[in-house]
């Protein structure tokens, strides 16, 4: 019983960071379309920081739903790698679908450079961002759907 609400907790924090997320996204190219850049930029950097706040927190339901065992970890790629092989197979070929690249090593290697996302997007100014944000955008999509339409 109290995995199960453990889930649903998380599963509405996933909902609720990643609806965030594009509301703050869209502000942000609307306010690009106004050249408010100030606001653009603030909005950008803090849809950013919600969407890797989602992805890791649907990453963790994934992980909890099939009993597996993580840290209090924060890196994306780390947890993703965590992650039973049939779920990452399934979680590819959805993302093979919206993304131009077909290659497994082209997604590995994406997923890979997500793994400081949210410090990354939380302390810009200290970090490099090496990170395709159009993979990440996708990436996250994929992720939190799959959560809040809980397919696993």
């Amino acid at each position: 019983m109290i995995l199960l609400t453990n889930l649903k907790l998380l599963q509405a924090d996933v909902v609720s960071f990643f609806d965030a997320a594009g509301l703050l996204y869209k502000y942000s190219t609307d306010a690009i379309k106004e050249d408010n850049y100030a606001d653009a930029a603030k909005y950008y950097t803090t849809a950013m920081i919600n969407f890797a706040l989602a992805v890791e927190l649907a990453l963790k339901y994934i992980l909890l739903k099939n009993e597996k065992v993580f840290n209090n970890e924060r890196n994306i790629a780390e947890l993703y790698e965590l992650l039973p092989n049939n779920d990452k197979e399934l979680i590819k070929k959805v993302l093979k679908s919206f993304i131009s690249s077909q290659e497994d090593q082209f997604i590995d290697e994406s997923i890979r450079k997500l793994n400081k996302t949210f410090l990354n997007w939380t302390y810009f100014h200290e970090y490099p961002r090496d990170i395709d944000v159009n993979f990440f955008l996708i990436f996250s999509t994929v992720i939190c759907q799959i959560v809040i339409n809980d397919q696993f």
